[in-house]
């Protein structure tokens, strides 16, 4: 999609965090290790495109957890949960 980018990505005023939206963003982490690097890049295909996913990106451990849990409680919720594709919550909303 439009994570694609090469160049930083923009910072919103008033956020002190960095917003880890490309795998430019994440080599420009100076507090992560090259593992913890690959992680982040690796979690950038899997987390929802939104500024609290990419704002966990500056620990990707804990963005790859709450991702975890997330995926869980989805589970738990089914079949009647919105974000089951074809649930019958689904073809309501």
């Amino acid at each position: 999609m439009g994570q694609e980018k090469t160049a930083q990505t923009k910072q919103p005023k008033g956020i002190r965090l960095p917003i880890v939206r490309t795998a430019a963003d994440i080599d420009k982490l100076p507090h992560l290790s090259d593992e913890e690097k690959a992680l982040a890049k690796a979690n950038l295909k899997k987390v929802a495109p939104s500024d609290g996913w990419y704002l966990l990106g500056n620990n990707p451990e804990l963005q790859w957890f709450w991702q975890l849990i997330e995926l869980a409680l989805v589970h738990r919720l089914a079949p009647d949960a919105q974000m089951i594709p074809f649930s019958p919550m689904n073809l309501i909303c």
